[in-house]
């Protein structure tokens, strides 16, 4: 079993006396500044997860929080980071900057930046050239390659976001009543559920789409709909979030999505020191 000792010039004495103590596995302490590693990032034991608490997760753009509470339940002590207020946000919150936080002395870190630029409603002005929404995902994961000392990251967004053999996720994958396909790029590997055909449709009163406002669905773009898009409390019950205003919902992801990758983060945290 091999301890890394990151960044911090105690960790390898914390490391040797946990050791002592058999409180940890026997096994040899690296004390280079993990930066200074090379090749494939390497999953680490430093004190921040050590048996003493649980893990810590770092939500960056977190919005409401609909990926922190994924997290949480999988286990995860959250600290969300957003560039606004969020009143509603559930955990420990930091307003600041996300594309320049500090991202270290953290056991997972989830990034969710804007995605406005690559929806479908600004499809047009995207291929036009026009778009007024700034494409974050170039230094999200910059942040996450280069500051997080090999530290396990998540990035979340649309389907058609420029991410990096992503994964896919929807809603009926854990019974929900939204689709809400979502796309996930990490540095460890992650295994979707299987996905069957979706059975019904936006507007049959099982599945909702949660965007804009509720109430009625009349068009999108030149296709006449005329759905409801459901209530609020109904956006709620679909999205397995009930501690969100309809505004909040739309920005969010289901804490289902999150939950899942996340146990799948922790499994791999805790196979790291056996």
């Amino acid at each position: 079993m091999n301890y890394y000792n990151e960044i911090d010039p105690k960790a390898a004495a914390w490391l040797a006396e946990l050791m002592a103590d058999n409180l940890i596995s026997e096994g040899k302490i690296d004390t280079r500044d993990i930066r200074f590693g090379q090749g494939e990032a390497q999953m680490y034991l430093t004190p921040r997860n050590a048996g003493h608490g649980h893990p810590r997760a770092l939500d960056l753009f977190c919005g409401a929080g609909g990926a922190s509470m994924g997290l949480h339940r999988a286990g995860f002590d959250v600290t969300g980071v957003d560039i606004a207020p969020q009143r509603h946000y559930p955990f420990r919150f930091i307003q600041a900057e996300a594309t320049s936080f500090d991202v270290r002395g953290y056991d997972l870190i989830w990034a969710s930046p804007p995605c406005q630029a690559f929806t479908l409603a600004n499809h047009r002005a995207r291929t036009a050239g026009k778009s007024k929404h700034p494409n974050l995902i170039p230094v999200t994961r910059a942040l996450l390659s280069a500051g997080s000392g090999g530290t396990p990251y998540i990035i979340e967004n649309v389907p058609t976001a420029p991410l990096e053999a992503p994964i896919m996720l929807c809603g009926t994958m854990f019974g929900l009543g939204v689709f809400r396909h979502r796309h996930f790029e990490s540095n460890v590997p992650l295994v979707a559920p299987a996905h069957v055909n979706h059975a019904g449709r936006i507007g049959d009163g099982k599945f909702f789409c949660v965007a804009g406002g509720a109430g009625r669905w009349k068009s999108w773009g030149k296709v006449k709909r005329n759905v409801t898009k459901g209530t609020v409390a109904e956006w709620r019950r679909a999205m397995g979030s009930d501690w969100m205003t309809g505004k909040e919902l739309t920005q969010a992801i289901p804490p289902a999505y999150a939950e899942c990758l996340g146990r799948q983060v922790m499994k791999l945290l805790r196979e790291s020191v056996k």
